[in-house]
Formats: C-alpha cells, sequence, structure tokens
C-alpha cells in the first residue's frame, strides 16, 4: 500500500495548483501551495457533486471545505480513491 499523489489545477479563483495525496488509511489531504492551505478528510466525508462547469469535491469534516475541479480530474481523483479503498480492504481480508 503506497500513498499516492495527483496535481491538479482547481476551477477556483487564480486557478491554484492542488497537490492531491491519497493515503491507504483513508484520508484525502489537498496542499495549495504557494498559499499554503492544506485540507484533509477522511473518504468516508468527501463527496462529489457534478455542477455543470466541473465537479465540486466537497468534505463535511467539522469546519467542512469545499474546492471545484475539471470534471475528469474528479473522475480520476474518485476512482484512484476507489482503488486504495479496495486495496485496503483486500489487505484486511487477508490478514
Amino acid at each position: 500500500m503506497i500513498i499516492q499523489t495527483m496535481t491538479f489545477q482547481l476551477l477556483e479563483p487564480g486557478r491554484p495548483e492542488g497537490v492531491f495525496v491519497v493515503d491507504p488509511a483513508g484520508v484525502l489531504e489537498v496542499d495549495l501551495s504557494p498559499s499554503g492551505k492544506l485540507y484533509v478528510g477522511e473518504f468516508a466525508q468527501l463527496s462529489f457533486v457534478g455542477e455543470g462547469v466541473g465537479t465540486r469535491l466537497s468534505c463535511s469534516r467539522y469546519e467542512g471545505w469545499q474546492l471545484m475541479l475539471r470534471d475528469k480530474d474528479a473522475l480520476a481523483l474518485k476512482a484512484l480513491i476507489h482503488d486504495v479503498s479496495d486495496d485496503l480492504e483486500d489487505l484486511m481480508r487477508d490478514l
């Protein structure tokens, strides 16, 4: 189980680039350098909602957060999260 990293340009003012770190422990981290903003959420707290111009990634964690992604980037991230979750389930089942 390896931590996976993807980089996407957001559909936000200024179009910042975000580094999305998918941790097999069930956590997504989004680093918006150089602003220094870091967003964290557990997979179960995340939702992807299409909004015509892109897909909104939301986290229902305490204060919550939302980021807009291109549809294709959101699909790639959602697929990676699904694959990592499946790998974790397989590993736990094998133990």
